[in-house]
């Protein structure tokens, strides 16, 4: 079963859509900008609905790595909050802590998105020193998932992914902008360290498990996705 219609529940369309035993809820608040509490509620309401509708099912939740300012600070405590309401179901349930998924599509706050239309537009970039990104095919995203709960049968586990390749803001925008051919127009901003956590071991057992290669690997998905 899938609720949400969006860029990662399309990942898991395939596989997932008519299987009773797990529940993929991809139907979050995704803008990490996000500042309305009706929004927030919106998602919580339905979280709490299904979760109530379907005790039966393993919840597959995704959450995501919130960096520390204060326009994003909203939107981090609703994670949090939402985290903890299905620690506290009695669902079974796994949530996955991500870096941002890129794929086909997906709304225009994604951070792959966000950079693609304003290089077509010719608009400024202003890009962040000091500041630490990852990216991840919605393709991966789901790799992992079958490992977790399908091949390892992992039950009310928190795991998280915080890259496969941790590059700075600026090396992600180079990226894109190489694979567009445009010269971007670009404004460095000065900002405090802002890095992501180690991998976990469990991170790198799953990295090896899909013969996944972190170096180069931005590169690749973005070549993929970006035309």
């Amino acid at each position: 079963m899938i609720v949400g219609n969006g860029l990662i529940a399309s990942g898991f369309k395939e596989d997932y859509e008519n299987d009773e035993h797990f529940l993929i809820f991809a139907a979050g608040v995704s803008n990490s900008f996000e500042t309305d509490s009706n929004e927030f509620e919106r998602e919580e309401d339905l979280l709490i609905k299904t979760l109530l509708e379907n005790k039966e099912k393993h919840l597959i939740y995704f959450s995501s790595f919130i960096d520390k300012s204060e326009s994003k600070k909203k939107y981090a405590n609703h994670k949090l909050k939402i985290e903890s309401i299905i620690k506290k179901s009695k669902n079974y349930y796994t949530i996955l802590k991500l870096p941002q998924a890129v794929g086909h599509g997906g709304n225009q706050n994604t951070l792959v998105n966000f950079i693609v239309n304003k290089l077509k537009n010719n608009e400024r970039i202003n890009v962040y020193k000091n500041v630490y990104k990852s990216l991840i095919d919605v393709a991966d995203i789901k790799g992992i998932v079958d490992v977790l709960v399908k091949k390892w049968h992992d039950k009310n586990t928190y795991v998280e992914f915080p890259y496969v390749e941790k590059l700075s803001a600026l090396e992600i925008v180079s990226i894109i902008s190489n694979r567009l051919n445009i010269t971007p127009n670009i404004e460095l901003i000065e900002h405090e360290v802002n890095d992501l956590p180690e991998l976990s071991l469990v991170g790198n057992i799953i990295l090896k498990h899909l013969n996944i290669e972190p170096n180069g690997y931005t590169e690749r998905v973005i070549k993929k996705y970006v035309k």
